[in-house]
């Protein structure tokens, strides 16, 4: 009974971790991390805008972090759009910086580049730029993205191109 009373504390404070043998065990299993992120697309997908001649099956969705610093005139920090699938990465930037109304000099040697990549986590702050012939549908099916991934956009250094 004691070691019931022992458990039950344990999950209630949190504390999922083996006081024996003082490993941790992950209280996020595979099923709530795919549960979490249908939702965070279903939120995506209700404010999304996009180019509506993309057909439905053929869509991706993506929110977007827009650069905070660089030459823009964005109003707003964050944007959820789609794409579709077989778009290149520099086709889906020149569609983010029309829409976010910011500066794309992407052709000019010596301005800065508007890149993307995978939005920054705390234990990777320093993740790759997608290459701008690169197509959607190969980064999804790489892993590296999923549908409803965050990506960011980024001005970087004119002479940086991956």
């Amino acid at each position: 009974m004691e070691a019931t009373a022992h458990h039950v504390k344990n999950i209630i404070t949190g504390n999922s971790g083996n006081s024996k043998t003082g490993k941790q065990i992950s209280t996020k299993s595979k099923k709530s991390t795919a549960l979490s992120n249908k939702i965070a697309l279903m939120k995506i997908k209700s404010s999304a805008k996009g180019d509506a001649g993309v057909p439905v099956e053929s869509r991706v969705y993506f929110s977007i972090l827009l650069p905070s610093n660089g030459p823009s005139s964005a109003s707003s920090k964050c944007s959820n759009m789609w794409f579709d699938q077989e778009w290149t990465v520099g086709r889906v930037v020149d569609c983010v910086s029309k829409s976010a109304n910011l500066r794309n000099d992407n052709n000019r040697e010596t301005s800065p580049k508007l890149m993307l990549r995978a939005a920054s986590l705390p234990e990777d702050p320093e993740s790759e730029y997608f290459s701008m012939n690169m197509k959607l549908v190969d980064i999804i099916s790489s892993g590296t993205l999923h549908n409803g991934s965050s990506v960011e956009l980024c001005y970087v250094d004119g002479a940086y191109l991956p």
